[in-house]
């Protein structure tokens, strides 16, 4: 006789209840760096030779190449469509519940399943689920677990004689090693290695210390990685909160607290928590270190009643928040020094020790009713859970749903409002994306890039003597921070301060030397002081970085005309408007450049293509008519100047052409007339 499918049942529970948690965030969209993790990165949206560069010559800010290379194929899949993203996420951390179901089976714990559903459904974890950048957790975490299933049968084995162990060994190693590629935020698990030595046989051996050893080689390796990346890459000029040894065991006492409760009641729950004021008293700093030694004393005092259990669970939980304390310097604590999606990994130990206590409370409460009454408790806490986690999955729509929904969950912090800004200034509503960012400045929060988002806001408003001061502001606060240089160097060139404009951008070249659109703008600066050479260079490499630019190329043109070199002009004005057929400025010079190069014929469709885009463009009509003056089609070149003149009539040259060509028809009076406008106009300029 079979016995019911009872697996199949809970594990379909798991997965419909799981997809019903997430549903809101199928549709939505991009949020915060999901941008620049995805739309912007260039490495995952192009041909696999660029996988390579991944592993070997990263570019990011992290080195998490796994995770990378996932993108590449998500990428190759979806491309910029959301959903697909949003539906590996939510299937990879559906996979880690039912790995951490069968990892808790085979130590024992009663309620497996319970526990993989909290997990699963937990408001902790929309974060990571629901956030595409956080990919990097939400595949670091089954291959962690997997790990950690492996290791468990290589433990089992290694103690019967003929049993193959070795295997497993190897796939724990490789799972582990490739977690860490994908994210290295499990890079303590060679000490739960100890931990689970001795939550096996109460003691520490020296086999499970020789196994511990090879792990905990890579997790040297690719811990050390990752600081050098977030000190080099992530926070390299970026002023970070850090402070003395004292303040973050005092700031790293008060998270570690922070996580725990939050785990129990997480309400309210946001994207940017408030952080804590620590140096105020001793006290203050260190009650959560006593009442973490306290708890930790308990522990060890009752395990011989409670068994190790519990000592293997918080040790898991502990452990897994160390790297992301604050003892290393991370950019996150820009914002706030804990996040909900740095407790991804360590909650796993806050929910597998729950689901034991519970077993427990059931086993010592013995009755029938008593114990009815728990099992409903933790379903209706189940269902509490899961529609929060729900409600949370829709902050994720789009950008300004999320940060509006941050701001409200933390009104004092200054990334949100400083976000909203920036949604403003995308959209052009620019006295409001202002007010956002001198709102932030007013709550006393002096953050370098909100003097630059409130500079380039005075910027396109016109108001530059006050832009100017705010990327001044910002330099002040972050002294090596391009984008003020190059933005400081924008306003001084609108004011015509062009020989300070050169400072600026070479200051920011200096500092990011890859910028392309900063070397097109030097390019122009060096053009209006009289220095063709260099910014003829300048042009050359903005070409280089950014092959797609078409302003560049216009510009180098331009350049290349006015010095002769036809040829060269036409390539590059010809390389321009195949890139961006929408600028009629480069049709008109292709133009101009075929029509003095003998080619008048072939000038007059992008010249007509130029008048078509842009029909105010005096320019370009003053063009067409002398292409159609060098064919003899002299009507047709009158009407052309014409309409220029009437469009712009104060340029003299256009009037000296027009005459030409009036004279050319045998309109001697009309000639004349032109020309005595002409250099009427020309006395006065």
């Amino acid at each position: 006789m079979r016995s019911p499918p009872i697996p199949w049942l809970k594990g379909l529970v798991l997965v419909g209840l799981g997809l019903w948690v997430f549903s809101p965030a199928w549709a939505g969209g991009w949020v915060w760096d999901d941008t620049a993790e995805i739309l912007r990165n260039d490495p995952i949206r192009s041909s696999w030779h660029a996988i390579g560069g991944m592993w070997t010559a990263p570019t990011g800010a992290d080195y998490f190449p796994l995770k990378e290379t996932a993108q590449w194929i998500e990428w190759h899949l979806w491309g910029d469509t959301p959903v697909g993203y949003h539906l590996a996420s939510i299937s990879l951390h559906l996979m880690s519940a039912f790995l951490f179901w069968g990892l808790l089976v085979r130590l024992g714990v009663p309620f497996a399943w319970t526990a993989a559903l909290l997990f699963a459904v937990h408001p902790m974890v929309v974060e990571s689920v629901a956030w595409i950048a956080e990919l990097k957790n939400t595949l670091s975490l089954p291959l962690l677990l997997v790990s950690a299933l492996a290791f468990v049968g290589y433990d089992e084995r290694r103690e019967r004689p003929n049993a193959a162990w070795k295997g497993f060994y190897a796939l724990s190693l490789l799972s582990f090693l490739a977690s860490l590629l994908a994210k290295s935020s499990g890079v303590m698990f060679p000490f739960m290695i100890l931990i689970y030595g001795w939550f096996r046989s109460g003691r520490i051996t020296r086999r499970a210390i020789l196994a511990a050893v090879p792990f905990a080689a890579i997790s040297a390796a690719v811990g050390s990685a990752t600081i050098w990346f977030q000190e080099h890459r992530a926070i390299s000029g970026v002023v970070a909160p850090a402070g003395g040894l004292g303040e973050r065991l005092a700031i790293a006492g008060h998270a570690l607290v922070f996580y725990f409760v939050k785990a129990i009641l997480p309400w309210p729950i946001g994207p940017v928590y408030p952080g804590w004021k620590v140096g105020v008293s001793f006290l203050a700093d260190a009650w959560p270190w006593l009442a973490i030694g306290v708890a930790a004393t308990v522990l060890w005092s009752c395990r011989a009643r409670w068994g190790r259990g519990p000592i293997l669970a918080s040790g898991w939980f502990v452990l897994n928040l160390v790297p992301v304390l604050g003892f290393i310097p991370m950019s996150f604590a820009r914002l706030s020094p804990v996040s909900d999606h740095f407790a991804y990994i360590a909650l796993l130990g806050l929910v597998g020790g729950l689901a034991g206590a519970l077993g427990s409370l059931t086993q010592a409460l013995g009755q029938k009713g008593p114990r009815l009454a728990l099992v409903s408790a933790a379903a209706l806490v189940l269902c509490v859970f899961a529609w929060e986690s729900h409600g949370l999955s829709a902050n994720f729509r789009d950008d300004q749903t999320f940060w509006t929904f941050a701001s409200r969950q933390n009104p004092q912090a200054w990334a949100p409002r400083n976000n909203l800004g920036l949604i403003d200034l995308a959209a052009g509503r620019l006295p409001e994306a202002a007010a956002q960012f001198e709102a932030v400045l007013r709550s006393g929060e002096e953050q370098a890039e909100v003097h630059n988002n409130l500079g380039t806001a005075y910027t396109r408003l016109g108001r530059y003597d006050e832009a100017a001061a705010e990327f001044e502001a910002a330099l002040r606060l972050q002294p090596g921070y391009p984008v003020a240089e190059a933005n400081l160097g924008n306003v001084l060139a609108q004011t015509r301060q062009y020989d300070q404009a050169v400072v600026h951008y070479r200051r920011s070249l200096e500092l990011k030397p890859d910028v392309a659109d900063v070397h097109t703008r030097l390019g122009m600066a060096y053009l209006l002081t009289n220095h063709p050479d260099e910014a003829a260079a300048e042009f050359a490499g903005a070409i280089r970085l950014d092959p797609n630019a078409a302003e560049p190329r216009y510009r180098l043109a331009t350049l290349l005309a006015n010095d002769g070199r036809l040829p060269e002009a036409i390539a590059r004005f010809q390389e321009a408007v195949a890139i961006d057929s929408t600028r009629a400025d480069a049709y008109a010079g292709l133009g101009l450049a075929l029509t003095l190069s003998q080619r008048a014929r072939e000038a007059l469709e992008p010249l007509r293509r130029a008048v078509a885009l842009q029909p105010e463009n005096a320019e370009a009509r003053a063009y067409l008519g002398l292409a159609l003056f060098r064919l003899g089609r002299l009507p047709e070149a009158i009407e052309a100047y014409q309409s220029a003149i009437r469009i712009s009539g104060d340029n003299p040259d256009i009037w000296f052409n027009l005459a030409d060509a009036l004279l050319s028809a045998g309109r001697v009076d009309d000639a004349r007339q032109a020309t005595a406008e002409a250099e009427r106009l020309q006395r006065g300029h």
